[in-house]
């Protein structure tokens, strides 16, 4: 009998990562978990499951969204 191995995560944060999945990994399952700056973009079609989990955006686009709002506030400021 042929078994599949099943990972599951649950109300987890993950920060600064690479999700990598080996080959025996068949089946994931994520689930209210938060992704904060993570690489995410070439997981293959497997047996995946994701269900109300956050996705913020990186922390390098975040970090420029600041600054400019900054420098707008400080010119404001000036005038």
């Amino acid at each position: 009998m042929l078994r599949m191995q099943f990972c599951r995560f649950d109300e987890c944060i993950f920060i600064r990562c690479t999700l990598l999945l080996d080959e025996a990994t068949e089946q994931i399952s994520f689930t209210c978990c938060t992704f904060k700056d993570c690489n995410i973009d070439h997981l293959e079609a497997r047996g995946i499951e994701s269900i109300d989990n956050t996705f913020d955006k990186p922390l390098a686009e975040k970090r420029k969204e600041f600054d400019d709002h900054l420098a707008a506030v400080l010119r404001k400021r000036s005038e």
